[in-house]
């Protein structure tokens, strides 16, 4: 017993010398919740060594386990790359000052309007490439498609990704569209190397969805009954 409390209070002490982050991540990439590779030229110039890339990437939610609970995120960086990455990231909530506040409204819209926990892959796919497309639009980036990748067999148009685009352009948005959304930052264990993030936003309760179609009854029924 006494040597079970010497082991219990030495891992206390180690544990207490640790830097604790707010969450543990793991990236799960799954291309089959289906994700889209697209054609596309980045451009990100802050960094001491710019990226400039053009070629393939992964379109559409990206699924983020956050302290064991599923969340579905999308992309809002272009410096870094997370492809086929499964380990745990450390990870905080940010506040994103990398973007102009307009920007930072416009993904949110995007985001809440094309909720990944209840939209389809068509427009998961779509809203990840708007958003990409807005980003581009902001001071030090750029982002242009090489192509349509709308056909057989694959989900989403660069058609589609610039209408929301624009639409989102056309909104007037403020800060409260920010409420409900989290930025996460995702670093290396080891390392202090950013190396992507991604914004998340409520899931739509259960409930919700259920109560929607008996509201939508509710009104079939009084309007035939007035008739």
């Amino acid at each position: 017993m006494t040597r079970l409390v010497m082991i219990v209070l030495m891992m206390a002490v180690v544990l207490g010398g640790t830097n604790v982050y707010a969450s543990q991540v793991s990236l799960v990439e799954d291309y089959t919740d289906p994700m889209q590779i697209i054609s596309a030229h980045f451009v990100n110039s802050t960094y001491v060594d710019p990226m400039n890339y053009s070629g393939g990437a992964y379109a559409g939610a990206s699924k983020l386990v956050v302290d064991g609970t599923l969340k579905l995120g999308y992309c809002v960086e272009f410096a870094f790359s997370a492809t086929g990455v499964s380990t745990p990231y450390q990870v905080s909530p940010f506040a994103n000052n990398d973007y102009p506040d307009k920007t930072k409204e416009e993904i949110a819209w995007i985001a809440k309007t094309y909720n990944p926990y209840t939209t389809g892959p068509d427009g998961r796919v779509n809203a990840q490439v708007a958003i990409w497309e807005i980003i581009g639009k902001s001071p030090n980036n750029s982002f242009t498609l090489n192509s349509d990748w709308s056909g057989p067999g694959k989900f989403g148009s660069a058609a589609g990704a610039e209408a929301i685009v624009w639409t989102v352009e056309h909104k007037t948005l403020d800060p409260s569209i920010l409420s409900g959304v989290t930025w996460y930052n995702h670093e290396y264990p080891r390392y202090t190397t950013d190396i992507q993030d991604f914004v998340t936003v409520v899931p739509v309760p259960p409930s919700l969805l259920l109560f929607a179609p008996g509201l939508l009854g509710l009104a079939v029924v009084r309007r035939r009954a007035k008739n």
